[in-house]
């Protein structure tokens, strides 16, 4: 089931009660699935100090983001789930970088490609993470301060999405031995970037609330384009396009620009640098002058020469190996998004008009 929730009013706290009450099962469901598997990467870890990891991004919202924070609180008393383990679900990724711990190379990750042309103005991404999380996916409608749909999980805060300006956030994860207790949870920084009007405007919001470990943003409207990578405590601008160009931009899980130093190499996805390498011949391949998105999704998502590179299939065997949980498209030509759970070609999507 792909879950779809409008949340209503203008109150952050009210959004939480409604997003914990109305799916409260799932959200318990999914906090236990990444508690188990947070705790095989801090190991060595008492209960009591992932307790307090966890509660540090708590009191980071709570200082600095009140309406973030008031939100999680709704979610947490209305889902029955405690703060710190909503914390864990929300952070899961980045909380995995403050401990050496499990070194286990896994298929986690998201590959995102952007194209601006005379014939396209597109923007998709697939979000890969352990393929349990699948059957949590969720759509998120918010009415305030800007109207956004977002993809995420059932009781996160928000992975990926696109507001009524039409400014998108797309995301891959990365590791890095960079990382700060004081830093934001990454799916609040998302909800952040998508409270602005533009590129520019999201750009800035982001130098300026750093998340706690490694991410790249891919920042999208229909004029401008960026790609901006982080640590813990710094960020990097990898690359942009503007609209008057042809030009693609892409990536996937590892660090392309000068921040790779603080990469974690032991836990590199094993296939970001396949999945990188077929976007990049792709690009290549392809001109920008005269492909559209429709051709674009077809090469990503569906039969094309990179889809299989760049889709994964969930495991019969393991079921938090990695996988393709979902993705978002946005087409600035066509002024229509969808979010989808799964593969694209499973046909479980949500369409709506920019």
């Amino acid at each position: 089931m792909f879950y779809h929730l409008k949340l209503k009013g203008h109150d952050p706290h009210s959004w939480g009660l409604q997003h914990g009450e109305e799916l409260r099962q799932p959200i318990q469901e999914l906090t236990e699935i990444r508690k188990g598997l947070l705790n095989g990467y801090l190991k060595g870890w008492t209960q009591e100090a992932i307790s307090q990891l966890c509660l540090d991004h708590a009191n980071t919202l709570q200082k600095r983001y009140p309406r973030l924070y008031q939100e999680c609180l709704g979610i947490s008393k209305a889902s029955g789930v405690s703060l710190e383990d909503l914390m864990a679900l929300n952070a899961y990724t980045d909380l995995r970088d403050f401990s050496a711990g499990d070194n286990t190379r896994v298929e986690d990750g998201c590959s995102i490609v952007a194209l601006k042309s005379s014939k396209a103005n597109y923007a998709a991404q697939t979000w890969d993470m352990h393929g349990s999380a699948t059957p949590y996916m969720l759509l998120l409608e918010v009415e305030d301060p800007h109207p956004m749909h977002i993809l995420t999980v059932t009781g996160c805060l928000g992975l990926a999405g696109v507001n009524t300006h039409g400014l998108s956030v797309m995301i891959n994860n990365m590791h890095c031995k960079e990382t700060s207790r004081s830093g934001l949870v990454w799916p609040g920084l998302v909800r952040l970037m998508l409270a602005q009007s533009n590129v520019q405007e999201a750009a800035q919001s982001l130098a300026q609330n750093i998340p706690s470990s490694g991410h790249n943003y891919l920042l999208f409207d229909a004029n401008n384009s960026v790609n901006i990578e982080t640590t813990g405590l710094k960020w990097e601008q990898t690359g942009a396009i503007k609209n008057n160009d042809n030009a693609f931009l892409f990536h996937t899980n590892h660090y392309v620009g000068s921040l790779a130093k603080e990469e974690i190499m032991e836990r590199q996805s094993p296939t970001t640098h396949k999945r990188y390498k077929a976007l990049q011949e792709l690009c290549i391949k392809e001109n920008a002058q005269t492909m559209d998105g429709a051709s674009l999704r077809k090469e990503l998502f569906i039969e094309g020469s990179v889809c299989k590179s760049i889709c994964i299939p969930a495991s019969s065997k393991d079921p938090h190996a990695g996988a393709t949980c979902g993705g978002l498209e946005v087409d600035h030509l066509t002024r229509k998004a969808t979010a989808f759970q799964g593969l694209w070609i499973e046909n479980k999507k949500i369409e709506w008009s920019l």
